[in-house]
């Protein structure tokens, strides 16, 4: 008999096992029901035909007991005790509002100097710098 992927997801099926195998790329994989909460569910084999019908229920149900295995090997670990709150921090004192910026003596002073003076001619208030 000819091995396609219809007829082994027939085979799991009329085994009772509620997952189809499907073509991924270079590999193959179990999916659906149980399947899907499984950590490794691939086989690694380039064609369907690389294994016979038998063979594929033998991944099945190998896959299925290495799952099985590795989530019972899990320990739980306990959780972490939490840690004790500190108590709040005083809060930061307030920060500077940021003002528009002042530019120095000096330059207010070469700036005062060019600007003309009221009641004076452009000549005159030039001849005072």
């Amino acid at each position: 008999m000819r091995v396609t992927l219809k007829s082994v997801n027939e085979e799991l099926a009329r085994l009772g096992h509620n997952v189809e195998l499907v073509k991924g790329g270079g590999y193959f994989f179990f999916r659906g029901g149980e399947a899907d909460d499984w950590i490794d569910r691939a086989v690694q084999v380039p064609t369907i035909s690389s294994l016979t019908l038998e063979q594929w229920i033998g991944e099945y149900n190998r896959l299925k007991a290495v799952n099985e295995q590795f989530t019972k090997a899990t320990p739980q670990l306990p959780r972490a005790a939490k840690k004790p709150k500190e108590p709040p921090k005083e809060p930061a004192p307030p920060q500077p509002q940021w003002t528009r910026h002042q530019p120095p003596v000096a330059f207010e002073r070469q700036t005062q100097r060019a600007r003309p003076q009221p009641g004076l001619t452009r000549a005159a208030s030039a001849a005072r710098v």
